[in-house]
């Protein structure tokens, strides 16, 4: 574990990259646990960087340091996250929660983000309000201009919502839900939901969500 004065100097480069970024405000400064359980680690299929010391978050984006002394930046407008959180139960008592998140930039290589970083509950959400933010807009205009937008196994368009090979009006759609590592869509009238699947295979799923929730309104009050 980097010493009180090297995390002090890494805050600072943070900072001082943030700024010449065009980040933004910070929002968080987090270090590598002690022992950590996990740590942060590059997909090695597709790339060498490996485990990160820190990372910080910005209004407009994330920044990471790599072993090898990189800062890898990430911007929540061009970023796609997955997400996977894991509670680890015994008789119903909650004893951990394991976090992973996959972070790919216009590069495409993609950075695995997991629990070997301080409070994973705290930047994991900013990540992903950050993304939801940023690219909630675009996604809203893009389906807005009769474009579709895929998520994983779902595809959104202005009018429909298409899971399975199959395709429902937003004006059928009775519920949609993101809870406990599971989305499902839920149909009007149907007992089966038209998907039901894992957080982890939906990319940026809370700006699914937010956008799936807007036209589903959208079409009950019109």
């Amino acid at each position: 574990m980097a010493s009180v004065e090297e995390l002090m100097e890494i805050e600072e480069r943070f900072r001082t990259i943030g700024y010449a970024e065009g980040l933004g405000r910070m929002w968080g400064f987090y270090p590598a646990l002690a022992r950590p359980a996990s740590r942060i680690w590059p997909d090695v299929r597709m790339n060498k960087r490996d485990a990160g010391k820190a990372a910080a978050t910005f209004e407009s984006g994330l920044t990471v340091l790599t072993d090898q002394q990189q800062i890898l930046i990430f911007r929540w407008r061009d970023t796609t996250a997955l997400q996977r959180i894991v509670e680890h139960r015994r008789n119903g008592t909650l004893l951990r929660a394991t976090y992973r998140y996959q972070l790919t930039g216009p590069d495409g290589v993609p950075l695995t983000l997991v629990g070997g970083l301080a409070d994973p509950q705290k930047w994991g959400r900013e990540i992903q309000d950050g993304i939801t933010r940023a690219r909630l807009p675009v996604a809203l205009q893009t389906v807005a201009s009769g474009s579709a937008l895929t998520f994983g196994p779902i595809e959104v368009t202005r009018r429909t919502v298409t899971a399975g090979g199959r395709s429902v009006p937003w004006s059928d759609v009775e519920r949609i839900t993101v809870d406990k590592g599971g989305v499902s869509v839920r149909v009007a009238g149907k007992w089966l939901a038209l998907i039901r699947t894992e957080v982890s295979r939906i990319p940026n799923v809370f700006v699914f969500y937010a956008l799936a929730e807007a036209l589903r309104t959208s079409a009950g009050s019109g």
